[in-house]
């Protein structure tokens, strides 16, 4: 079947293949003669190239073909060079004759033959025209020889268009298929270059303004039927085709400009005006207009700049949790060198360019976004969104196919002042669901954002005007609507954020009303980095007068399947005990928020708790309840604190202190203790085994720092290892051991990876052992003693006890001040003490005073290898 067919009545139509075959490849075309109807007929394509109607009479044909023909390319086969006016083609063709039809095939090539000149150095690779060292090399040339010219700047409008909405256009084949277009006119008289894309400069020699005006208009109408092909000349398919444009800017040598400098930025100003004017395409300089318009076009050039160049930078505002000050998401911000974010919106409305603001801020922010993932693992990016102009199908698509699995982290803030049609915002909400993003109205309460807004819309986030904001701690009308908006939101699952808080006193009004989200100078100002928290100071605020909230009602979190904690975020939820059932938990907090909290070990259960950085205070329990045959293995992290009372470790249960952390121990009830039971209870099994440091500091009535009141279980404290610092001051103080050893001796192993630090000041003291009854100690560790009282003991027993004390491969430093005491020993009791390669150093002041044995007592004392 033939690519022309001619029906009964000389009807012509194409094959539908070759229909097909024309469609994609836009510089291939056909004719055909036929003797019987002496009349020639042209595809679609070939009109076009050729500038031909459909059909052409037999004398016609030969005139044509003779015109076709006329110029051949030397040393090219078939391939002829065909002028119309200033425009100038490449063509291949090639006749076929078959019965008493002959058919022609021509392909336009003026593509590939000036892509083939540009293998040249001094010509562009993409448009095969001039570069512009090379263009303006020339110019330059002719200025010295004072050779009158008119320099254009051109520029092609609805190319962008059709690369915004179709992502089968490439730049590179838009400016290669408009440079083809524009190279037909090219010739020793007029010289191409390109700026960038869209724009060009045409430099006219010899010729005068109405000519080159003429070959302007030429050049649009051709512009206007360019169609985009790809490199393989196969027609790229959009919705906007047809819509392109030329628009010229004249600027003649010498009268507006003595220096290629010069003529550029008249010949550019020429172009502005004509941007201005749709009904003026072609416009000359004009430096009575230059002088009245300079700084609008110095201003929109400089835009222009920014837009192509994507100079646009981005600060981040941290987005803070109001109930702990933590840094839950960042505003991303729009910067320039040269405008501030205000100017950039304006003069982009004005220049109907906010489409490439939205482009630019979501792909370069996703970008940013893809780039620093792991400062996003808790955290949302809120990206400003201009609904009047939000990306097309294709753009988005594009960006999901970049960056789909970000979108969970992100929230699209809906700039209200530019709020869009309720198309365009169906359509954002719709995105925004699909890819699991956020959606937050931006100013509300300002006037452009209502209760309309947040019914037609129901956001995630209403950020609330910061015109309301400021100074609501002193104005009641303020709070009123505030808290209106607060509540609507809380009653709908939205979070209401407040915008431009700068005054502590306004954030703590704000805490106090239940906002959830804050963001201003205040809390941190827009920085071009992530910042990782908001200043110490400003956190600390937020915390404490949310903790000042705090109801006072017991409020008790059962841990069954949680594996971390944050102990400042429950106690901002008002919760005041944690019920341990878990084998494995971590409690986190801040060394300096004091939390009040108390942590029960339920009875018979096993677990390992680990403490970070934790601030604990309980006023009417211990801080840590060990329960009934409980077994707790408490590791530590960091620097950690237990204030008021200590940790309960009760007949049956079982103790285990690791980690390389810090523990401070800090009680100061009437009947303290640190580690074990006050001094009227039994205490368990305790092993202390940190590398860290341990200290214990007791002042109460009646103050126990390791042990507690008596051991009929023979329950082991076993100091294993760490920095262990003891200091009781009592009546009776007690620095590690039993007050009472009559029901079962209290038993004591320090090892040698253990350092003991012990100071205990009261009427009656004893460092390690009991003050009463039985002890047995064995130490391997070194020892440094410090006590002061009426009766004081270091090791041993205080009140005629009796038991073994076992000292080995120790230094031990006493100081003692007191009427009545012995360093390793008894007053008046029966105690075997046995030393071993020792160095002992004693330092003692008062009455009477032992250094190692019971001077009114019994019990043996042997010395092995030690130096007193």
């Amino acid at each position: 079947m033939g690519i022309f067919q001619f029906t009964r009545q000389n009807h012509v139509t194409l094959s539908e293949d070759w229909k097909l075959f024309a469609d994609l490849f836009h510089n291939i075309g056909a004719f055909t003669y036929k003797d019987s109807l002496q009349t020639v007929y042209f595809d679609e394509n070939s009109q076009r190239i050729l500038n031909v109607g459909k059909t052409i009479t037999k004398s016609e044909y030969k005139i044509f073909l003779g015109k076709l023909m006329e110029t051949p390319v030397e040393g090219e086969q078939n391939l002829y060079l065909l002028r119309s006016g200033a425009e100038k083609r490449y063509l291949k063709l090639l006749l076929t004759k078959r019965d008493n039809e002959e058919i022609g095939f021509l392909e336009d090539v003026t593509r590939r033959i000036v892509q083939l000149n540009a293998g040249q150095q001094e010509y562009d690779d993409i448009t095969g025209m001039l570069k512009m060292s090379a263009f303006s090399k020339i110019v330059n040339q002719k200025i010295q020889e004072n050779e009158k010219f008119i320099l254009v700047a051109v520029y092609i409008s609805g190319l962008d268009k059709m690369t915004d909405f179709s992502a089968s256009v490439n730049t590179s084949y838009c400016m290669a298929s408009v440079a083809e277009v524009l190279g037909r006119f090219a010739s020793e008289q007029v010289v191409f270059t390109v700026k960038e894309f869209q724009h060009f400069y045409v430099g006219f020699f010899g010729m005068d303004e109405q000519n080159v005006r003429a070959q302007l208009q030429q050049m649009r109408e051709a512009v206007s039927r360019c169609i985009i092909s790809d490199d393989f000349g196969q027609a790229v398919q959009t919705e906007h085709a047809h819509i392109l444009d030329l628009q010229a800017g004249i600027a003649v040598f010498p009268e507006e400009g003595d220096s290629f400098r010069g003529l550029v930025s008249h010949a550019e100003f020429a172009l502005f005006e004509t941007q201005h004017d749709v009904q003026n395409p072609i416009a000359r300089f004009s430096n009575s207009e230059f002088e009245r318009k300079k700084d609008e076009y110095r201003e929109e050039q400089l835009f222009r700049t920014i837009i192509h160049e994507n100079q646009l930078s981005y600060h981040f505002q941290p987005i803070v949790d109001a109930h702990n000050g933590n840094i839950v998401g960042y505003e991303a911000l729009m910067r320039s060198e040269h405008f501030t974010p205000h100017k950039i919106l304006e003069i982009a409305e004005r220049l109907g360019q906010l489409y490439k603001i939205e482009y630019a801020t979501f792909f370069n922010t996703m970008h940013f976004l893809a780039e620093h993932q792991s400062s996003f693992s808790d955290k949302s990016l809120f990206i400003n969104c201009i609904p009047v102009d939000i990306l097309n199908e294709t753009d988005f698509n594009e960006l999901l196919l970049l960056y789909e699995e970000l979108f969970g982290k992100v929230v699209v803030e809906v700039i209200q002042q530019l709020e869009g049609t309720e198309k365009m915002m169906k359509t954002l909400h719709d995105r925004c669901q699909s890819v699991n993003a956020k959606v937050a109205i931006d100013d509300y309460g300002s006037g452009y954002a209502n209760t309309a807004t947040l019914l037609h819309n129901m956001p995630n986030y209403v950020k609330i005007d910061r015109e309301l904001i400021d100074g609501i701690c002193k104005n009641t009308r303020k709070q009123q609507l505030v808290a209106g908006i607060i509540d609507y939101a809380h009653e709908n699952q939205m979070l209401a954020v407040a915008e431009g808080v700068e005054q502590e006193a306004d954030l703590k009004t704000l805490i106090r009303m239940g906002v959830d989200l804050f963001q201003g100078y205040y809390l941190a100002r827009p920085t071009p980095y992530l910042l990782e928290e908001i200043p110490k100071d400003v956190r600390d605020v937020i915390i404490n007068t949310n903790l000042e909230e705090t109801s006072g009602q017991k409020k008790i979190y059962n841990v069954h399947q949680d594996a971390e904690l944050n102990l400042v975020d429950l106690a901002l939820q008002n919760y005041t005990d944690i019920h341990v059932y878990r084998h494995q938990l971590t409690l986190i907090g801040d060394p300096e928020k004091q939390v009040p909290m108390h942590i029960a070990i339920m009875d018979n259960h096993s677990c390992e708790l680990t403490l970070r950085n934790v601030n604990i205070i309980c006023q009417d329990k211990p801080t840590i309840d060990i329960g009934s045959y409980a077994h707790l293995t408490l590791t530590t992290e960091g620097e950690n604190q237990l204030n008021y009372m200590g940790i309960r470790v009760p007949e049956g249960a079982f103790f285990h202190l690791l980690g390389d952390g810090n523990l401070k121990v800090d009680c100061y009830s009437k009947f303290g203790y640190g580690i074990g039971g006050d001094c009227d209870s039994s205490y368990g099994n305790i092993t202390l085994e940190s590398t860290g440091n341990l200290e214990i500091i007791c002042n109460s009535d009646r103050g126990v720092g390791i042990g507690g009141g008596s051991n009929p279980d023979d329950s082991e404290i076993c100091l294993e290892a760490g920095n262990i610092h003891v200091v009781v001051g009592s009546p009776n103080a007690l620095g590690i051991g039993a007050i009472d050893g009559t029901s079962g001796d209290s038993l004591i192993y320090a090892n040698p990876d253990c350092n003991l630090d012990i100071e205990v000041n009261g009427i009656g003291s004893v460092g390690m052992g009991a003050l009463s009854g039985g002890t047995h100690v064995k130490c391997f560790s070194d020892v440094k003693f410090t006590g002061g009282g009426n009766k004081v003991v270091g090791i041993g027993v205080l009140n005629k006890g009796m038991g073994i004390l076992e000292i080995a491969d120790s230094n031990m430093n006493f100081f003692v001040r007191t009427n009545f005491g012995a360093c390793i020993g008894s007053l008046g009791g029966e105690v075997d003490v046995t030393v071993t390669n020792c160095k002992i150093k004693v330092n003692a002041e008062g009455g009477e005073i032992t250094g190692i044995g019971d001077s009114k007592g019994s019990g043996d004392v042997t010395l092995d290898h030690t130096e007193l």
